[in-house]
């Protein structure tokens, strides 16, 4: 990693993006902390360096997500018009969920048009470092106590806390890091830079396991199943009849499994299922979730949380990034998100990027199991994988009228 190549700014960026998940660190009940006031800043700077400069990069990415938060926006204004006809729009909540995504909006908008491809690679390689690097002392310094100063670094005890109030939050963090490290560290070609990414790659499982995220555990299992599965395909070390076969006999053998170890199996999936009283609550806010939905299908209700642990309308929100953007934007803002996510998973298997496919695996099932949207690693992580395979063409330089 040669440091010449960064700038201070995407050394800031970087940082704010990793403390965005320090929620411990934030100020009071305020959703704002030391991270977020760093994006604001850098916002505001970028900005005016954009406007002075008069020129952004034109960039297919640019052109997609200016179309994908135009008809969000429209979606948001219609669905909020739904919702208070009908009585259901949480002021709180609803204006909370608004300047989050007005937030995303800008960052993701200005991000692709003031750096390119190359750029945002790197600020991925400061992400990994920043994360990594910030983290691991803390969780060294837990394995002997549990607070450091104000900070709590455990959750229960058992759970991995790092900065974040939640540890998913920190999970979401760290869920892609391992494939982003696996990236870099196939494309090194100095072995001490080979060395430096196998520590990252390392230390970023490690302290995801810490957390003790079952969706980030479900996420690297699927990941890990694409990987190898592209791997190979790419390969040639497996046809797509092979893979047919092989899954049939994968599915004969769980059933077999099933049918000899049925009563262990039904104990563990219903201990980790009751844990904590995760998985009813869970699937009771989804189910509310969609049913709350169904009364808007096509916007949703606008910016808000609308399911509940009893009954729809309640205030609380899904824990599904598909449902609860459903209840927001409707069927129409879900099925753009499910373009959006399906066109860059396309454009990432066909440049035979397998880390990147991985990548976006992991933040895909993450979000089945978390509401993500809000968060502005999540989204760079997206910008990431879109940058990564777009290295080596040309973005067009616009003026700006």
């Amino acid at each position: 990693m040669n440091t010449k190549n960064f700038s201070i700014t995407q050394i800031w960026f970087a940082l704010a993006l990793v403390f965005t998940t320090a929620t411990q660190l934030r100020w009071r009940d305020l959703p704002i902390g030391p991270g977020e006031l760093m994006l604001v800043i850098w916002l505001i700077i970028v900005g005016f360096h954009i406007l002075k400069q008069r020129r952004i990069l034109l960039t297919s990415s640019l052109k997609l997500f200016i179309i994908f938060w135009s008809i969000i926006l429209i979606l948001l204004f219609s669905g909020w018009l739904v919702g208070l006809c009908q009585g259901v729009f949480n002021v709180r909540a609803g204006i909370h969920n608004l300047l989050a995504y007005l937030f995303i909006c800008l960052f993701t908008l200005i991000a692709v048009s003031y750096w390119d491809s190359k750029k945002v690679a790197i600020i991925g390689k400061l992400v990994l470092l920043f994360a990594v690097v910030g983290l691991a002392p803390l969780w060294i310094y837990g394995q002997w106590f549990t607070e450091f100063g104000k900070l709590q670094i455990w959750y229960g005890g058992s759970r991995f806390l790092g900065w974040a109030i939640d540890p998913n939050q920190t999970a979401i963090l760290l869920v892609p890091l391992p494939f982003i490290a696996l990236y870099y560290l196939r494309r090194s070609y100095i072995y001490i830079h080979k060395v430096v990414f196998l520590a990252f790659l390392i230390g970023a499982i490690v302290l995801g396991i810490g957390t003790g995220s079952d969706s980030l555990k479900v996420a690297w299992a699927g990941a890990i199943v694409v990987y190898f599965l592209i791997v190979m395909l790419s390969k040639g070390k497996i046809t797509y009849q092979k893979l047919v076969t092989v899954s049939a006999i994968i599915i004969l053998v769980c059933f077999a499994g099933i049918f000899v170890f049925g009563p262990e199996i039904y104990a563990s999936v219903e201990d980790m299922y009751y844990l904590g009283n995760q998985g009813p609550v869970r699937i009771t806010l989804w189910k509310n979730g969609l049913q709350a939905a169904s009364n808007s299908p096509l916007v949703g209700f606008g910016p808000g949380a609308y399911s509940g642990v009893h009954e729809p309308f309640s205030g609380s929100e899904c824990h599904n990034t598909f449902i609860d953007w459903m209840t927001n934007t409707g069927a129409a803002g879900f099925l753009l998100l499910f373009f959006l996510l399906t066109l860059i998973f396309i454009k990432a298997m066909s440049s035979k990027n397998e880390e990147v496919v991985a990548v976006l695996t992991t933040l895909i099932i993450v979000s089945i199991f978390l509401y993500v949207i809000r968060h502005p690693v999540w989204w760079f992580y997206i910008l990431w994988s879109i940058s990564v395979t777009s290295i080596g063409k040309e973005s067009k330089i616009s003026e700006i009228t």
